[in-house]
């Protein structure tokens, strides 16, 4: 299948998710790493053969169709077994949603062994990463594609997500959709329809759940904005700053602002000059 093949990438245009390097090795029997320590997360599934995994005071042997996952600054050995050596594929990755995604397939440091039912799946999203001519056009996103599908594959397995808080995904896409938005005109009702939810009970659960009412919520985003772009930017206008954060126009933002941040825009500008 895959002999000694190293793939190093710098995807790092999704700061949520992004690849350092992938690989497959045939191990030689009794091949070990370790101990080290990664920086980031580097899961390796099993093809065939065996080996072992030492992490903590634990010992893990794994076959084919499992794998384990090393979290960053963990301390970790591995070794191929003596008589049937496996052969694996590996990735690294890190980003802000990775230790999310990972805690959605149910792997944690208690829990860093990888069992599914879609081995061959997973070792196709591999080989087809490793296949990837160096120059093509949308290399990156492509290969970038293909793990979140092999993330979501193992998500879909995992039988914790049976019992799953679904007020936790919409929350989650209200506040995805609000972050993209918020420079546009939306209000609560757009929000709810976005998640596909009554507006009345989605600002019920959001404002209980968050301590926030979805109104406040984007407010406080919008504000946050605003001053993000003042400090960034000394010379835009009042008026050109209220149509970037979702404001018809200057004087409406103003008041907005003033009632939120305690100051006019003018004054918080100014004391960002001393």
């Amino acid at each position: 299948m895959m002999d000694e093949f190293y793939l190093e990438s710098s995807l790092r245009f999704d700061s949520n998710l992004y690849i350092y390097m992938c690989g497959g090795e045939y191990c030689a029997p009794g091949h070990a790493y370790g101990p080290a320590i990664r920086d980031h997360f580097l899961i390796h599934f099993v093809i065939s053969g065996k080996g072992t995994f030492y992490f903590e005071d634990k010992v893990y042997s794994i076959g084919p169709n499992q794998g384990f996952v090393i979290f960053p600054n963990d301390v970790t050995f591995y070794e191929a077994d003596r008589e049937d050596p496996w052969h694996y594929v590996w990735i690294g990755f890190n980003g802000a949603k990775a230790a999310g995604y990972l805690q959605q397939i149910g792997l944690s440091n208690d829990n860093p062994i990888i069992h599914t039912q879609h081995g061959d799946y997973l070792v196709e999203c591999f080989q087809e990463i490793l296949a990837s001519p160096v120059q093509s056009r949308g290399r990156d996103l492509k290969i970038l594609g293909l793990f979140y599908q092999m993330l979501a594959k193992l998500i879909e397995e995992n039988p914790q997500n049976d019992i799953f808080d679904y007020r936790e995904e919409y929350i989650r896409k209200a506040i995805n959709f609000m972050e993209m938005n918020y420079s546009n005109k939306i209000r609560v009702a757009d929000i709810a329809e976005n998640v596909n939810l009554n507006p009345n009970y989605f600002s019920e659960f959001f404002s209980k759940k968050l301590k926030l009412s979805p109104h406040s919520f984007l407010t406080e985003l919008r504000m946050n904005r605003a001053c993000e772009i003042m400090r960034q930017n000394a010379t835009i206008s009042i008026e050109g700053i209220a149509l970037s954060v979702g404001y018809p126009d200057a004087s409406t933002f103003s008041k907005a602002f003033k009632k939120n941040k305690g100051v006019s825009p003018s004054d918080y500008r100014k004391a960002l000059a001393y």
